[in-house]
């Protein structure tokens, strides 16, 4: 096994490094964390150690139940949140339909007949000057 030797602290080392070294003269090591999930290993190794077994597992079994409750809680949320919006949407549906159907019986009404009859009027009018220049035009060639 090579021996240790002391580490210069402007170096970085890696984490697993001062684990060896943690106790050694208590000099202040710049830390290089080889990743994030080994440093959330230690602590919960650490935290491990400082609580029982059985309480650590009802601590997990607590997480998982309100973890579980909690998805539970927003699903049905977002259930009663698209239920109500359905029947939005469905009230809009209805007023839409009654809407149509109240602007179908205004244009069927008699007050429009005189603009109808005015539009056919200006129709036939126009016609009868296409048909004029096309004579026209006919008897000048």
């Amino acid at each position: 096994m090579p021996k240790l030797r002391r580490l210069d602290s402007r170096r970085a080392v890696p984490f697993e490094a001062l684990q060896k070294l943690h106790g050694d003269l208590g000099e202040q090591y710049q830390i290089v964390w080889e990743s994030p999930v080994k440093l959330w290993d230690y602590v919960i190794e650490a935290e491990r150690g400082f609580k029982s077994q059985q309480e650590w597992e009802l601590q997990t079994a607590e997480k998982k139940v309100y973890i579980a409750v909690s998805g539970y809680i927003n699903r049905l949320a977002s259930v009663d949140q698209v239920g109500k919006q359905i029947g939005q949407l469905q009230l809009l549906q209805q007023k839409a339909r009654s809407l149509a159907a109240e602007v179908d019986e205004c244009l069927d009404q008699h007050w429009l007949q005189p603009q109808r009859e005015l539009e056919q009027s200006l129709s036939e009018q126009g016609q009868a000057l296409r048909d004029d220049v096309r004579r026209q035009l006919a008897y000048e060639v």
